[in-house]
Order: C-alpha cells, then sequence, then structure tokens
C-alpha cells in the first residue's frame, strides 16, 4: 500500500489570551485507511477579509485545502470560533454544493480537542484550544485536487484605554513545519470619530489613509512562516494630534510604545509650503536607464510642488549645474522651464559630492517652512572632497539642523558610511535603490509622503513616570498620513503627562496627552522585544562608529541572547535543529506554482532586505573587512532594526519565543531562559507529556497550555515554580 508521504499538517492559529477574543483557520482531519491515523490536511491558499467598524469586526475566512494522496478521502472540518461570535455564513464547497455546519457545544469541543491532541501526539496543537466550534462532514476530497470552505462571523474587538485591536493569529508553522503558500489579508476600518494612530505590531502592512474616518490595510505574502499573529492596532479621537501609550511589564521592567499621528486633513484647506532641492549624480556611471528614471523621478517631483512651495534642482558630477541659482516659487512657468533643463541632461564625468550639498543647503533659508534636500548618487565621491567625514562635517555646518536631507543610494557602488553620516547630522533617512528595484517609483513613493509636511524638529517629554532609553532618540519629522512611533523603557508606572512639540509654518505647538502606564503585566506582550529590536540597532550603529566598546557587545549578546535576536554577536542562534527542520514534499513546489498571487506581488520596498539577507549580513564575523555590498546589507539591517515597527522574520533552531519567554534547546529538552541554572536539576514538578495529569494541567490553566506547545520535553518557570515536562515514549 502506497504511503501517503507527507508530513503531519495542521493549521492553526495561537489563541490571544489575557481576554482577547482570538480566531483561528480551520483543520480538516482526514484518516489514513491503512493505519487509521488521523492527518490534517494542508492549506493552499488563505484569505482574510475584514471590515471594523467602530469597536465591531466582521470577518471573511477563505481557505482552500489540498489533498495530496491518490485516494478520495473523508474529511473532518473543525473550526475554532472567538468568543461571542455571530456567525452569518457558512460553507463548503463540493462541486458547486454547499454543505451547511452545525455549531457544536463547548464540551463537545473540548471533546474533540482533547482526542485529537491525544491521537497525534503534537505539543504545538495545544494552541488549538476549542471553546466554541464549528463542525461539518466533508465529502468527497478527489485525489490531487483542492477544497474551499468559506466562513463569515462578526465579533466585538478588544477595547483598552481607547486602543483597539484586530487579531488573526496566524501560528501553522510551528506545527505544519511548512509555510502557507498563499496569504493575503485586505482591511477597512471605518470610524464616525477620526482614525488616528494605525499600527501593525507583527507584519509590514500597507495602510492607506483614505480620509479621516476610514484607512485600508493590505499584506500579501507567499510562502509566509505563520509564526506570529497578525496584530493591528487603531485609536480613535478628535484631537488635531492623537498620542497613545501602550505599555507592558516584563517583571520588575517597564517597556512602552508611544502613538502619535496628526489628523489625516490637519491643513487641509492650506497647504504647508516647504523648500525642496533634488540634488541628483549625473555623472558617467548614470548612463543609460539610471539617469532615464532619476529624471522621470525629478520630473514627478516638480510637477506634484505646491504653488506655495518653492524648489530648484541640482544635477551634478565633476562640476555642479543649477536650473536656478536661487530657490524658485512652483508657478506654472517655472515648472516648465525646470522640465526643459531636466531633459537637457546627460551623465558623463566624475563625482563632486561635497560640493554639490554644499551648495544646495546654502539656498536653504526660510526658516517659516519645512527644508528637504533629496540627495541621489550611484556612486562615491572622486572629486573635490573625497573624505566622508569632511563631507558629514560639511552638511552638519549649512545644513544648521533644520535641513533635512534625504539620501537615495543606488546600485552597490555607493558609499554606505558616508550616506548614512549624512542622513544621520541632518536628521534624514537613506534608503538604498538595489538592481531589481524601479528608481523612479521609489522616490516618487517616498516624495508622495513628505510632499505635506505637519510637524518639523518634533520632541517628546513625558513626566510623572521616569522613562528612559527611547528609540529614535531623535525624532523624525511628522508628515500627512505618517506617525512617530517610540519604544521606550520606565520605572514603576501609574499615570504621566506626554507632550508632544514641534514647528508647524514656524509657529511652534504642543500637544499634551495624560496617559497611563502599567503596574502589573498586560496584553502586549510584544512590546519588550520590539523595543530590544530598536536597541540592538543602537547598539550595532555604535559599534559600527566607535570599535568593538566591550559594554556595548556585552549589552547586544545580552539583549540577543534574551529575546532571540539574530545579530553578529548572537550568530550561534541559527544553528538548526531536528525538530524544527523538516523537507517540504514533493508535490510542494508544483502546487506552490500554481498560485496566481506568486506573479502579483506588489514590489517590495528598497528598504527591503532580500530573502535572508538579514539573517547572512547580520551573521558576519565582527570586525570583518566588509566590501561594498556586504556594507551595504550591514547598513540596511542596523536600520531595519533601529526603525523596526514589526517583528523580524528571524527563524532560529534552537530558540522559540512564545511571549515574553524565550525557551532554548539544551541537550534536547527546551528550557526557559528565566529559570536559574542551579534549580534546572530539581524542578518543582515533573509531568510526563500526553499523561492525564498534563491534559488536567492545560485545561486549567492556558497561558501555560501555551508554553506547552514548545516541545514534547520542556522545563518552564511559571508563577515561581519551575515545572518540567518529560517526553513520553510516543
Amino acid at each position: 500500500m502506497r504511503d501517503l508521504s507527507f508530513p503531519v499538517v495542521l493549521l492553526c492559529v495561537v489563541i490571544v489570551f489575557a481576554s482577547q477574543s482570538a480566531f483561528s483557520e480551520g483543520l480538516i482531519f482526514a484518516t489514513r485507511p491503512e493505519t487509521g491515523v488521523m492527518q490534517p490536511l494542508v492549506t493552499k491558499t488563505l484569505k482574510v477579509t475584514f471590515e471594523a467598524t467602530e469597536s465591531i469586526a466582521k470577518t471573511t475566512v477563505e481557505q482552500t485545502f489540498y489533498n495530496p494522496t491518490d485516494r478520495t478521502l473523508e474529511g473532518k472540518l473543525v473550526f475554532p470560533l472567538p468568543r461571542g461570535a455571530a456567525v452569518s455564513s457558512f460553507a463548503v464547497w463540493v462541486e458547486n454544493t454547499k454543505v451547511m455546519a452545525r455549531v457544536l457545544p463547548k464540551k463537545d469541543a473540548n471533546k474533540i480537542y482533547n482526542d485529537i491532541v491525544r491521537k497525534m501526539r503534537d505539543p504545538a496543537l495545544l494552541q488549538y484550544l476549542g471553546r466554541g466550534m464549528f463542525e461539518a462532514r466533508v465529502y468527497p476530497i478527489a485525489p490531487r485536487s483542492t477544497k474551499k470552505i468559506e466562513l463569515q462571523y462578526s465579533c466585538v474587538l478588544n477595547t483598552e484605554a481607547g486602543v483597539v485591536e484586530y487579531v488573526f493569529p496566524l501560528s501553522s508553522f510551528t506545527v505544519t513545519h511548512l509555510p502557507l503558500m498563499s496569504f493575503v489579508l485586505v482591511g477597512r476600518i471605518k470610524s464616525s470619530n477620526p482614525l488616528k494612530n494605525i499600527y501593525c505590531a507583527s507584519h509590514d502592512v500597507a495602510i492607506n489613509r483614505l480620509s479621516d474616518t476610514e484607512a485600508s490595510v493590505s499584506l500579501e505574502c507567499n510562502d509566509l512562516k505563520a509564526g506570529r499573529d497578525f496584530r493591528l492596532f487603531y485609536t480613535l479621537s478628535r484631537d488635531d494630534v492623537g498620542i497613545n501609550v501602550l505599555s507592558q511589564k516584563d517583571g520588575a521592567d517597564g517597556y512602552f510604545l508611544l502613538l502619535a499621528s496628526p489628523r489625516y486633513a490637519l491643513n487641509k484647506k492650506r497647504r504647508p509650503p516647504k523648500e525642496v532641492i533634488f540634488v541628483f549624480d549625473i555623472s558617467g556611471s548614470m548612463q543609460g536607464n539610471k539617469i532615464e528614471q532619476a529624471r522621470k523621478a525629478a520630473k514627478h517631483i516638480v510637477s506634484n510642488l505646491g504653488k506655495q512651495d518653492y524648489f530648484n534642482l541640482v544635477a551634478f558630477n565633476d562640476q555642479v549645474r543649477k536650473f536656478s541659482s536661487e530657490q524658485m516659487r512652483a508657478t506654472q512657468p517655472e515648472v516648465r522651464e525646470a522640465m526643459k533643463f531636466l531633459d537637457g541632461l546627460e551623465a558623463a564625468g566624475g563625482t563632486n559630492i561635497d560640493r554639490a550639498l554644499v551648495e544646495s543647503l546654502q539656498m536653504l533659508h526660510r526658516n517659516d517652512m519645512t527644508r528637504m534636500v533629496i540627495f541621489l548618487t550611484d556612486g562615491q565621491p572622486t572629486v573635490g572632497e573625497t573624505d566622508f567625514q569632511k563631507i558629514v562635517d560639511d552638511v552638519k555646518r549649512h545644513g544648521h539642523g533644520a535641513a533635512r536631507v534625504y539620501c537615495f543610494g543606488v546600485g552597490y557602488d555607493v558609499g554606505a558610511d558616508l550616506l548614512d553620516g549624512i542622513a544621520r547630522v541632518s536628521h534624514g533617512t537613506v534608503s538604498y535603490v538595489l538592481k531589481d528595484d524601479d528608481l523612479e517609483r521609489v522616490i516618487s513613493s517616498f516624495y508622495n509622503k513628505v510632499a505635506y509636511p505637519v510637524l518639523s524638529d518634533v520632541r517628546l517629554d513625558i513626566a510623572g513616570v521616569k522613562t528612559f532609553e527611547m528609540y529614535p532618540s531623535t525624532l523624525p519629522d511628522l508628515f500627512r498620513g505618517t506617525q512617530v512611533v517610540v519604544f521606550g523603557r520606565y520605572a514603576g508606572g501609574g499615570r504621566g503627562e506626554v507632550t508632544l512639540s514641534g514647528r508647524i509654518e514656524g509657529e511652534t505647538r504642543k500637544f499634551i496627552r495624560r496617559v497611563n502606564f502599567v503596574r502589573e503585566p498586560g496584553q502586549y506582550d510584544f512590546i519588550p522585544r520590539l523595543w530590544a529590536l530598536r536597541r540592538i540597532g543602537f547598539l550595532l550603529d555604535e559599534i559600527r562608529r566607535k570599535g568593538e566598546v566591550s559594554e556595548l557587545v556585552d549589552e547586544c549578546v545580552r539583549l540577543g541572547t534574551k529575546y532571540a535576536i539574530v545579530t553578529p554577536y548572537t550568530s550561534e542562534l541559527m544553528s538548526k535543529d531536528s525538530e524544527g527542520s523538516r523537507p517540504r514534499p514533493v508535490w510542494w513546489a508544483k502546487q506552490r506554482g500554481s498560485i496566481p498571487t506568486m506573479r502579483r506581488l506588489r514590489p517590495p520596498d528598497s528598504t527591503k532586505l532580500p530573502k535572508d539577507a538579514f539573517v547572512q549580513a547580520a551573521s558576519v564575523a565582527p570586525g570583518a573587512t566588509l566590501d561594498k555590498k556586504d556594507k551595504i546589507a550591514s547598513s540596511m539591517v542596523i536600520h531595519e532594526l533601529s526603525m523596526a515597527t514589526a517583528e523580524k522574520p528571524q527563524y532560529t533552531g534552537q530558540r522559540r519565543l512564545i511571549g515574553q519567554k524565550v525557551f532554548v534547546l539544551r541537550n534536547g529538552c527546551w528550557t526557559d531562559t528565566a529559570i536559574d541554572r542551579s534549580l534546572l536539576s530539581t524542578p518543582d514538578r515533573v509531568v510526563k507529556c500526553f499523561s492525564d495529569a498534563y491534559f488536567k494541567m492545560i485545561r486549567q490553566d492556558e497561558e501555560l497550555a501555551r508554553y506547552f506547545s514548545v516541545g514534547k520535553c520542556l522545563m518552564v518557570l511559571y508563577k515561581g515554580k519551575v515545572i518540567k515536562v518529560a517526553a513520553s515514549a510516543s
């Protein structure tokens, strides 16, 4: 009899504990006729669509399963639901026929759950906790074919301190060891009150603010290693600038996330004026497609200027060529002349970066508006001043701390140290436009974001609660549709007063909000690790500039170890273990390639690293001499860490993160890093995996079940006691 030859594949989701609603993907279980063993089918595609109105969300799940066997299977669909969910429609499609489902009471749901876990003997199933469930018979499931389900339901979203949270848990990778082939999420948020902060803690989503009261979010991923829940937060406020603080305690330490966002329509009647200079390289290396794309990007900027804006164009090679000797108002005649100037440019000669930047900065002198230089180059200085530090010093001196320089490095020949230095001293940013990126699209997209300045010279002050180690230390300017994201630490807790100040059209404005910093652990367990990501980015940047100071390296190692973050000093985290690495079945590639969305993904942002480059660049031996390409990759890694707003896709073989706990694989047993080594040999309680006592413990405590899901052998420090789960014979 032929072996089914596919691994135990289960689509499950993490239940969101601490009084949050949770919902999940469904499972279709089929029994192998020759053994009687129950196994779930793999999911080929998953599409989630939701619409949140105030604090109510309606969610539609479309899930396609695949039968990789040569047999016709009969399956049982089990779909867990959140507390209080109201199902409006549900269907399993069997050759265009809807098969209706029935709701199971809690006692039956728990029985199904226990039976599945006992039969399949996989600890990761512990995350699939039943509350209310749907069950339906699915037959037939033809060989080598797909089966689709559709489910629609509504539920009340968790709201705390004015912050609304939408969660769609995704943890299938921890069970299946196979990523989701295709995952698409599309959401819409509507409210009668203005939307302020919209923030995703788990994934880099695209957010499109449609109006003051409406926004859309989207995420499209292939081969998604779904190890963390999709978590989206949004706030509602009628204030001109919405300020919210989410806080979390990790033992005695306090961590917080501060979000600040202006109203979408702030200053809508009058577009704030600005000074813009586009400085771009026309040296010989820019010949061909690069100069054509740069020309189109410049035209996009000029054509989208407001009538009150001032602008100039500066093209440089070994010489500097200006459109005008001084800043010009963006009137129609000037815009037409600027287009002619751009059409007449040709690429040739060397690269005089210092002179181009100094002369450009000297033209910016209006104190009552935002001043920005958009700087593009594909090489390093070869003419005039060539010393990187002296060029950076010149930018700092002539920019006077008021002009922002936004750098774009094209290709791998640029000086990463130079561009990083320029961005740092001017409070700007740096982006790298690599081989497969569209230069015109990248710059045009960037300019669309900064075209509407709202608040410059932003400053943050917090009174009433002691705060420290906040990142970023220098806040970026605020533009319409953007928001400030700050991670930091605090001592104690209680009520605090946040003051956000900045300049609007030359005048200083202050926005004040009373907030609360929690004194006990709460629901935002992602905050400490995201804070650690940013601090490690800061530490690596300090090490790159100052050398391997022992205090900096030791702190980097401590944080990397505690929070399972891959750094140049914790590269051993990437060691593989037999439990976490299984080969993909032979049918995987064919099914993956048949998904249409594989060819429809939106291009990645220029600052996104290629696949696995994050780990590769971060694992370069400390102190090693890097070539230009490695320096750019390292710069991108540090930037991504220091500005992290969502979890980074770091998959480690010997460490696993559950909430705020990190488990390390030691001698075949997953061990909580919070346990003192002296206690490892004398646990307070020992329970055998999958025993009656084991199931009793997880039924009584859902949080403990999360920790038990790590593996068949583990040790965890829980409520002051060391609990050991001993592997039993399978």
